[in-house]
């Protein structure tokens, strides 16, 4: 029997029922006529084979020191296409340095970060604007309206410009709302026009800044659900704060500590580690 036919006959064995760990070792090596432990070996290495390549973002063993001070220390993280994370920790967590890092602001670092399986240190600024967006309350904003701070200086069609500011919620009243003109933003604005900027550019990859400002407020966290609801996109929120109400929407959720991660899993396993994430989520809870 071949390699090929082996394979497909294990898959169609194992999805065959809906609990493989129940399966036999004895039994699936005796109906396939073939050593398991090879086929296992077998089927795990083309199973990793199949998906390696995928990922849209990967970190591999980065490491940062400044002086004496360790700020990262050999992390590691692969980001899926149109899959959603929250990487949580505090002020000397190192997510700051991680969003410098992803960001090029900070570019002096070990280790290897791929963009769509391209270093990141070989893409420039102006190339990986069109792959990732930043979404900010710090991002620059023009004098003027919204339309001409999601266009800037390109030829766009005005109706998928409409569109795209009604999808963020900065075009809800009349038609020409969005045209009014001033001379200054708020926050939440600002963090709009960046996802509008971001869809305007057909960005594949969003990442939402949670590090800067005070308390998140009601209007942050529908913007936060927003962003989370768009499939298309790949979401990285990078974080000090506890997003309780949205956490279930994140499909995995990083927690570190002094440069290091401690802890991975979704909400739920999170939740039954009774760690790192247990303990903050209770304690701010009570």
């Amino acid at each position: 029997m071949s390699m090929l036919h082996v394979k497909e006959k294990f898959i169609n064995v194992v999805t065959s029922i809906r609990n493989p760990a129940l399966l036999e070792e004895r039994y699936l090596e005796q109906s396939l006529s073939y050593p398991m432990a090879l086929v296992r070996r077998n089927f795990i290495y083309e199973e990793a084979a199949a998906t390696r390549g995928q990922n849209e973002i990967s970190i591999t063993d980065v490491s940062l020191r400044i002086g004496q001070e360790k700020m990262l220390d050999c992390v590691s993280m692969d980001f899926l296409p149109k899959k959603k994370y929250l990487i949580l920790g505090n002020e000397d967590s190192g997510v700051d340095v991680l969003l410098g890092i992803l960001t090029k602001r900070i570019q002096s670092y070990e280790g290897t970060v791929s963009v769509k399986e391209k270093n990141l240190k070989r893409i420039s600024r102006n190339r990986l604007s069109g792959e990732l967006s930043l979404i900010s309350e710090d991002i620059p904003v023009l004098e003027g309206d919204y339309y001409r701070n999601v266009v800037l200086s390109k030829n766009c069609d005005p109706e998928t410009v409409r569109e795209n500011l009604g999808r963020v919620g900065l075009l809800t009243k009349e038609e020409g709302d969005y045209r009014m003109e001033r001379n200054e933003f708020t926050a939440e604005e600002r963090k709009r026009i960046s996802v509008a900027r971001a869809l305007m550019n057909h960005s594949s990859i969003l990442i939402l800044d949670g590090t800067a400002g005070s308390e998140k407020n009601e209007s942050d966290y529908e913007l936060e659900e927003l962003i989370l609801n768009m499939r298309e996109m790949t979401v990285l929120s990078i974080s000090h704060k506890l997003t309780k109400s949205l956490m279930e929407k994140y499909d995995r959720i990083f927690i570190m500590e002094k440069g290091s991660i401690v802890e991975e899993g979704s909400f739920s396993e999170l939740l039954l580690n009774n760690d790192h994430f247990y303990k903050s989520y209770v304690s701010s809870e009570t």
